[in-house]
C-alpha cells in the first residue's frame, strides 16, 4: 500500500508539473529553476548581510566629532530647510529632503541647529550620520540580491556583498553626513528591481509593480543626484536587451519563414507588435514615475524654502521676487546658519565684516554668527 501511494503520489505530482517549452521565453520567466524574486528577498543571509552592513556603519559613529569633508555643506542644506531659508545646489533635493526629515526630528528632540564649521555641539550630528549609514547598511543585502537574480551563485553573490560590506570608501562614506549613500542605495535597488523585472511574464500583475518600482527607484535615483543619468541609461539598455532576447529570435524565425502563406506574415505582425507594446508600455511607466518623483521633490523644495538664504545671488529677480521673501530682524533665528546677510544689509541699515562675502555661496566662514551684525548709525 505504501509503494502503490508513492507511485500514485508520483505520477500526479508528474503529471501537475507544468511543461516548459524550450520555445516559449514566458514559459521559462514563468516556471525558471531558480530563486523567486520573494525568495531571495526574504532570505537568511539578506537580514545577516544587513545587520553586518549597520554593525560596520554604525559602530563609533560620533567619531569624528569635528566637520569631515563636506559635511559641513549638507548640513547647512538639511538645516535650512528646518529654518526654511533659500539655498542653491547643484543637485536635486531629494537626499537633502531626507535629512532635513531627520533634522526636523532632532529640533523636536531638543537639540540646537548649531554653527558647523569647526566642530558640532549637540547629537544633532549623530542623527545625520545615522541616515546616511541606514542607507549604506542596506546596500550590501542588495548586492547580494542583484547577484542572484543575475543568477550568480550563493558564493559568488555573497563574495560580492562582501567587498561591498569591507569596502574601505564605502564605510566611510557611509559613516559621513553626504549624499553619495544615498544615491548608491537608490542606483542600485533600481538595477535590483530590473533585473526583478525580466523575470517576470509580461502583463502580470507582478510585472507591473516591478516596472512601476522600478521607475520610482530610478527617479529618486535622480533626484538624489544628476549624475544617476548614468543608471538611467543602464537600465534602459538592460530592458531593450531582455526585450530583444525575448522576442528576438522568435521574430527572426517568423522572418525566415516562406513568405507564401498568411499565416506566417500575421504572426510576424503579431511578434513585432508585441514588441512595441511591450517596450512602449515598460519605458511609458518608468518615465512617468521618474517624472512624478523628481516633480514632487521640486515642488517640496520650492514651497518649504520661502525665505532669503544662501545662493539667492546666483536666482534672477523674477524668481527672487515670486518665490522668496524677507524676514525682519527679529525673526531671524540667532542660532541660524543658512541666512544670507548680504540682501538684506540694504533693507535693514546693516553692516558686515569685510570678508563676509567670499566664501562659497556668498557666505563667509563665520557668517553664521548672527551677533556680528552691527546697526548703522
Amino acid at each position: 500500500d505504501f509503494k502503490m501511494a508513492a507511485s500514485v503520489k508520483h505520477r500526479q505530482k508528474k503529471v501537475d508539473s507544468p511543461q516548459v517549452s524550450p520555445d516559449d521565453p514566458d514559459q521559462k520567466a514563468k516556471y525558471s529553476l531558480l530563486p523567486s524574486s520573494s525568495s531571495l528577498v526574504f532570505n537568511k543571509w539578506v537580514f545577516i548581510l544587513f545587520l553586518l552592513g549597520l554593525a560596520t556603519r554604525f559602530f563609533n559613529l560620533s567619531h569624528p566629532y569635528g566637520i569631515l569633508f563636506d559635511e559641513r555643506y549638507f548640513v547647512r542644506f538639511a538645516m535650512c530647510y528646518v529654518t526654511r531659508e533659500y539655498f542653491f545646489d547643484i543637485h536635486p533635493p531629494l537626499a537633502k529632503l531626507i535629512l532635513s526629515f531627520v533634522g526636523h526630528i532632532g529640533v523636536g528632540l531638543g537639540y540646537q541647529i548649531t554653527n558647523v564649521d569647526f566642530d558640532y555641539q549637540d547629537g544633532m550630528y549623530i542623527l545625520l550620520r545615522g541616515v546616511c549609514a541606514l542607507f549604506s547598511a542596506s546596500l550590501v543585502p542588495i548586492i547580494y540580491i542583484c547577484g542572484r537574480l543575475q543568477n550568480l551563485s550563493h558564493f559568488a553573490s555573497l563574495f560580492a556583498a562582501w567587498l561591498t560590506l569591507c569596502d574601505n570608501l564605502l564605510v566611510i562614506e557611509g559613516r559621513s553626513i553626504l549624499t553619495e549613500p544615498i544615491l548608491l542605495f537608490f542606483d542600485f535597488l533600481s538595477l535590483c528591481f530590473s533585473f526583478a523585472l525580466v523575470r517576470q511574464k509580461p502583463f502580470s500583475r507582478t510585472w507591473f509593480v516591478l516596472t512601476v518600482a522600478t521607475g520610482l527607484a530610478l527617479g529618486c535615483a535622480m533626484s538624489t543626484k544628476l549624475t544617476s543619468l548614468g543608471m538611467f541609461f543602464t537600465v534602459g539598455f538592460h530592458q531593450a536587451f531582455h526585450l530583444m532576447k525575448r522576442y528576438g529570435p522568435r521574430l527572426w524565425k517568423s522572418l525566415q519563414e516562406p513568405r507564401s502563406g498568411t499565416p506566417a506574415q500575421s504572426k510576424t505582425q503579431r511578434l513585432g507588435t508585441k514588441l512595441l507594446i511591450d517596450g512602449a508600455i515598460r519605458s511609458g511607466i518608468m518615465f512617468g514615475m521618474i517624472v512624478l518623483v523628481m516633480y514632487t521633490c521640486w515642488a517640496v523644495h520650492f514651497s518649504t524654502l520661502s525665505y532669503y538664504g544662501m545662493g539667492v545671488q546666483s536666482m534672477s529677480n523674477p524668481f527672487k521676487s515670486h518665490f522668496l521673501k524677507f524676514r525682519t530682524y527679529d525673526q531671524i533665528n540667532s542660532t541660524s546658519h543658512c541666512f544670507l546677510a548680504e540682501h538684506v544689509k540694504d533693507y535693514m541699515g546693516m553692516t558686515f565684516p569685510p570678508d563676509a562675502f567670499k566664501a562659497p555661496y556668498g557666505l563667509s566662514d563665520a557668517i553664521g554668527e548672527v551677533d556680528q551684525l552691527t546697526y548703522k548709525d
